[in-house]
């Protein structure tokens, strides 16, 4: 890749002159300042520091040049979607005004970045559906068109209010035209009721207590004890719950706030990234642990032994199970 990085190393010759050919403006000035800046950070290894101040300088003062200096940035990034899209643009804003041969290099160059993309077809089971590619938006469901990832692990996503997120991991190597379908879980209005397990519960002609049944009731303060201990351990792990969800949320607020700047940090974006991403996973653990912990506080609470030949009975009754369902742990029978 020695060719590619000469050639973009070029660019940066270049375009040294643009600001004397556009106007003297404050504007203009600030432009060239963030430009030379750009530069410098550029030469000392600081890429995402010059990337954020390139793209100042032509936000401030819009010139096509200087998209030369902002791809040749994102290839040192190793993000070679955003590379191979910005040296289009320089193209094509460019026209006329480009060299030939400068423009036979940069086809040259794209080319070789096309390797090192994939192609997705992200799909979705409903529609206006923010899709997302490593936590970064790339449009609402149904997309019109591929969207263009870096090859590698990519992080998948569809997220719409009042549904819970679908999401995958999927890794692609350059070249690669893949299509994914992302499933949101549409929420269950209710269990259906089991007949099976209805019947069970007709009443029977009463018998007196077997010894068997008997000799359990001693071990009555065993399972109160054992309540106990679960209720404690699910009240705790729902407070454990909410504090990691809340520091998911303020995290996640930390990247939607630095995504939102032009431009943006990126180490400030990954870092709060991944303290939202590891908040999520804490807030489905401890989630989890007091969904179980819960389930079997009330799975003792109705089968707890009664104190007389009645409370039998009606344990006889019960039919209850805790099993996992779509959206976490769900308890199912009858009492």
């Amino acid at each position: 890749m020695k060719t590619a990085l000469s050639i973009l190393s070029f660019g940066l010759l270049s375009i040294a002159s643009l600001p004397n050919a556009i106007g003297q403006e404050d504007a203009t000035e600030q432009a060239r300042a963030s430009f030379h800046e750009g530069v410098e950070l550029f030469k000392e290894g600081s890429f995402e520091a010059a990337l954020a101040e390139f793209q100042k300088a032509n936000q401030l003062s819009p010139s096509y040049r200087v998209l030369y200096n902002i791809a040749q940035t994102y290839f040192e990034l190793h993000d070679y979607v955003n590379s191979y899209t910005t040296l289009k643009d320089y193209l094509q804003q460019g026209g006329d005004e480009i060299p030939a041969a400068r423009r036979t290099q940069v086809d040259e160059l794209n080319e070789r970045l096309e390797k090192r993309i994939a192609y997705l077809e992200i799909t979705c089971n409903l529609s206006d559906a923010d899709i997302r590619v490593d936590d970064i938006s790339v449009g609402k469901s149904p997309l019109a068109s591929p969207v263009l990832v870096n090859a590698g692990p990519r992080r998948l996503s569809a997220v719409k209010p009042g549904y819970p997120v679908a999401a995958r991991i999927i890794t692609v190597a350059g070249t690669d035209r893949s299509k994914v379908k992302l499933e949101i879980v549409t929420p269950l209005d209710g269990e259906p009721s089991n007949p099976a397990t209805e019947t069970t519960a007709t009443p029977a002609v009463a018998k007196p207590a077997s010894p068997r049944l008997r000799d359990a009731e001693p071990r009555t303060p065993v399972s109160r004890k054992w309540l106990v201990v679960s209720l404690s351990v699910a009240g705790g792990c729902a407070v454990v719950t909410g504090i990691s969800g809340w520091q998911m949320l303020a995290a996640k607020n930390d990247f939607d706030s630095e995504v939102a700047k032009t431009p943006y940090s990126k180490p400030v974006a990954d870092s709060a990234r991944s303290r939202a991403l590891t908040y999520q996973a804490l807030t489905w653990g401890f989630g989890a642990a007091t969904l179980a912990s819960g389930g079997l506080a009330l799975y003792l609470a109705l089968t707890g032994d009664g104190d007389s030949g009645q409370g039998n009975r009606a344990k006889a009754q019960r039919s209850i199970a805790v099993v996992p369902g779509v959206n976490g742990l769900v308890l199912h029978g009858v009492w």
